[in-house]
């Protein structure tokens, strides 16, 4: 979606890989009732390196990897985790 959106994505220097902490840095709709850290699976080989015009990064996992994004016009965004 961020492609899509007019983004940039790349390789990460290593992998994400395991279980993560992520942390919630403004509510939306899809993050509404979740704490503000906990931690999910990862299984990622690159990342958002910059968000599509409009969006805004939601959530970040460690070293401040976009984990959700949304752009709250369109009422759409994308995310990249699964809360256990």
């Amino acid at each position: 979606m961020t492609l899509d959106f007019g983004g940039k994505v790349s390789r990460l220097g290593e992998r994400e890989y395991g279980r993560k902490s992520v942390r919630i840095v403004k509510q939306d709709g899809l993050l509404e009732g979740l704490p503000s850290e906990f931690s999910s699976w990862m299984s990622h080989g690159d990342s958002i390196q910059e968000s599509a015009p409009g969006f805004e990064v939601l959530a970040s996992s460690d070293g401040g990897i976009p984990r959700r994004s949304a752009i709250q016009s369109e009422m759409c965004g994308d995310s990249s985790f699964i809360p256990r």
